[in-house]
């Protein structure tokens, strides 16, 4: 083989490597733009993640109440009748807040707590996730992204455009996780009302 023709070759080989890498970063760019479809994005998983139901009310306060002992300590935690009751409360009165349970073996691992919100910006909506719990024994198998995988689905089904949430700013481990899957950290400042029971209404000094 001529010189000139091995030099072809190679220059064939390196522009097809060159082009291949061009479109792998640009999907992998596009990846961390939004969540994309649990079937492309995500590994089979032996975990399942469903809608819960008004009788899966005393396996979500079960969950509430672990979360809590993660946070603070078993002296902060609720009443377990009290938590209970108000799960059952919210789910039948249909106030906005929904649930989804993550399970493994039939087992519950996992809770997400979250709303959606209309209109959002160019009508597009909003999921809002109050809460993502993944209980102690299951971390490290993929419960989280499980049910982040599922609430993409859930939003998606409802022609709802995005998931928001919020972190505490020194919980760095969950907003890795976030952001490894594509999550988009914004330039907002959040603002909080403390409001005691018949107590007046916010105002201002101005």
């Amino acid at each position: 083989m001529l010189p000139s023709q091995m030099m072809a070759i190679l220059k064939r080989l390196f522009y097809r490597s060159v082009l291949a890498y061009s479109k792998a970063f640009v999907q992998h760019r596009e990846s961390k733009v939004t969540i994309p479809p649990m079937s492309t994005a995500f590994p089979p998983s032996p975990i399942t993640v469903r809608t819960a139901e008004i009788d899966d009310a005393p396996i979500i306060a079960a969950l509430i109440r672990s979360l809590e002992r993660h946070y603070a300590s078993d002296n902060a935690c609720s009443d377990p009748a009290e938590t209970q009751a108000t799960v059952q409360t919210s789910m039948e009165e249909q106030e906005g807040t929904r649930y989804a349970l993550a399970f493994d073996e039939g087992n519950p691992v996992g809770l997400a707590c979250f709303a959606l919100l209309r209109p959002g910006f160019n009508l597009g909506g909003l999921l809002f996730l109050k809460e993502l719990y993944v209980a102690k024994e299951a971390r490290g198998r993929s419960v989280g992204t499980a049910l982040m995988a599922w609430l993409a689905e859930y939003a998606r089904a409802r022609q709802i455009t995005r998931i928001d949430l919020t972190t505490d700013r020194g919980n760095v481990e969950a907003q890795k996780f976030y952001e490894a899957l594509g999550g988009v950290k914004q330039d907002k400042v959040f603002y909080r009302f403390f409001l005691e029971p018949n107590g007046s209404a916010p105002s201002s000094q101005e």
